[in-house]
């Protein structure tokens, strides 16, 4: 499992937080995901290749400025 720190410019209320977190755990069940509102961080515990995670956060129809290992 590898934890990555990702800054998602357009998530900016709990629903947009809440699709976020869905879309990761229909994907990766066992993944743990830490949401940061006010800084627009997630910070996300998962098997999900860095490839698969800009996928998803593509796919959910957000944009993400950043993706770091943590």
């Amino acid at each position: 499992m590898q934890s990555y720190k990702i800054v998602i410019d357009d998530m900016k209320c709990k629903q947009c937080a809440n699709k976020i977190t869905e879309a990761f755990y229909e994907k990766d069940k066992n993944a743990a995901l830490r949401v940061n509102l006010s800084s627009k961080e997630v910070l996300l515990d998962t098997d999900l290749s860095i490839e698969e995670i800009c996928e998803l956060i593509d796919e959910t129809g957000y944009t993400f400025s950043s993706i770091e290992v943590a």
